[in-house]
């Protein structure tokens, strides 16, 4: 059974005055905040699972007519949701913690939004209702609303309203995917209901007026004697007088399925509260750090990829020839040369992880020191001055699983194989171990079979020449 997704179709407002009271002007002017940021949490107890929506809602106020009180002004919104898995005695599983970012990038400017229109008692008079991201979770209504509690007519403490809304069942459709392989649009099975909503002014002061809503909402449609769906909700909200905006709000209910004679009741909670002047200036300068930080992260990805991709060819120069290679046969076929067939030097190493343990992730020939030695999730793996790469020694299981480079001393007559030295080892230090060169060859590149980890490696090499008996000479 799904939740349902609630959206407005018509609404038909009537006010009944019950109590009356002293007049007292409490209306929406946005006197001393034309750009007012509310933060706002909504939690929702699912039979299996803990959804936490957090996020914040950004207003620019560009006019209010001084004649009729109207209030146009532009909204957006960012967001991210947290779920936490139930355990099986209904206790929250603090490690199962799924993560659903909204957007990234700079927080939404609401100065792009199209223009919406209240009244001084904050009654929708012009609204954009076509985005679905508009939507509160449970039947919580629109998010751009929620600042826009109605306030009391004038003379009255206690009010209420009153509306025909249609809720939307979403039904994924079986069977086969759509065209291109894409998923079928899903289903929706409309049932009209009522909404009825009782406001009642419980505190006022000079400072702020605090409201009391109860909200209950039922479909026609019926399941036995019951609603298929009904909301029951309470809570308040606190209006501030002087600045003529909302300043705080606190809302609980439950929503209740009931189909084939199953009843599901999905308690949830909304708060939301405005921010200081000194928290949006915090909220926006973290929200730059995070964007520089994001930045520098894109620029080292690029720097990476075009380092990765820098030898790549489509073939091996005339006069080389390839060892074995060790590993799989997952991936795609690659090989890495520099253009002027210098010798490789050294490796940059990732390491990855398959069948419940770590294998090559990736291996990429240096032919000169790189100017970052310690790149983010890999290591350097670099000759002693005057030594290059004599070879490799590869573990084979489930692919190339680990590694260790064998360097030798370049001589003016090629390598001196008496002279060398090898690497620690890289990876998963198991299975069956293959030498790649190590006689002499001169390695210019590597060659092998690349996936979501390295599955297959293996050397590009010039055949060694004969054993050098000169001096050495130090690169």
């Amino acid at each position: 059974m799904r939740l349902l997704v609630c959206q407005i179709i018509v609404a038909c407002f009537a006010v009944d005055t019950v109590t009356p009271g002293p007049p007292r002007p409490v209306r929406y002017d946005f006197r001393d905040q034309m750009s007012p940021v509310y933060e706002y949490i909504v939690r929702t107890e699912l039979p299996d699972a803990v959804d936490i929506q957090t996020g914040h809602l950004f207003y620019a106020i560009k006019s209010v007519d001084p004649a009729n009180g109207q209030i146009t002004f532009g909204f957006s919104r960012e967001f991210h949701t947290d779920r936490q898995r139930k355990l099986a005695n209904g206790e929250v599983d603090p490690s199962g913690v799924s993560h659903f970012p909204s957007r990234g990038g700079a927080l939404p400017d609401p100065n792009t939004s199209p223009e919406m229109v209240i009244d001084p008692t904050g009654k929708p008079l012009r609204s954009v209702l076509g985005e679905a991201n508009q939507n509160l979770p449970d039947l919580m209504g629109l998010a751009w609303q929620l600042p826009f509690q109605p306030l009391p007519p004038d003379g009255q403490t206690t009010w209420k309203t009153e509306r025909d809304v249609t809720l939307y069942e979403r039904v994924a459709r079986p069977g086969q995917p759509g065209p291109f392989f894409r998923p079928q649009p899903d289903d929706f099975i409309a049932r009209p209901s009522h909404e009825v909503v009782t406001y009642n002014v419980d505190k006022t002061n000079d400072d702020t007026e605090t409201v009391k809503r109860h909200v209950e909402m039922a479909t026609d449609e019926k399941s036995g004697d019951v609603p298929v769906e009904t909301v029951n909700g309470d809570g308040r909200y606190v209006f501030d007088r002087h600045a003529g905006l909302m300043q705080s709000l606190e809302f609980k209910q439950t929503v209740e399925a009931n189909q084939n004679n199953i009843t599901v009741r999905v308690p949830c909670t909304i708060s939301m509260r405005l921010l200081s002047v000194d928290e949006v200036a915090k909220l926006r300068a973290d929200q730059a750090a995070a964007e520089a930080e994001a930045k520098t992260r894109l620029e080292k990805l690029r720097s990476q990829f075009a380092q990765q991709h820098a030898n790549d060819a489509s073939e091996i120069p005339e006069g080389s020839i390839k060892t074995e290679m060790v590993g799989g046969h997952g991936g795609g076929p690659y090989i890495k040369l520099n253009k002027d067939k210098q010798n490789v030097i050294g490796f940059t190493i990732r390491i990855g992880s398959w069948a419940g343990h770590p294998v090559l992730g990736r291996v990429d020939p240096l032919y000169e020191a790189p100017a970052d030695m310690n790149p983010d999730g890999a290591t350097v793996c670099l000759a002693r001055p005057g030594y290059v790469v004599g070879g490799i020694i590869v573990g084979d299981q489930d692919g190339a699983a680990g590694m260790s480079v064998l360097f030798m001393r370049r001589t003016t007559n090629g390598l001196n194989t008496s002279d060398s030295y090898a690497s620690p080892w890289y990876g998963y230090d198991e299975g069956t171990k293959h030498t790649l060169a190590g006689h002499g060859e001169r390695v210019i590149g590597t060659f092998g079979r690349q996936g979501m980890n390295m599955d297959a490696i293996g050397l590009v090499v010039e055949p060694a020449v004969a054993a050098p008996k000169d001096p050495a000479v130090h690169l």
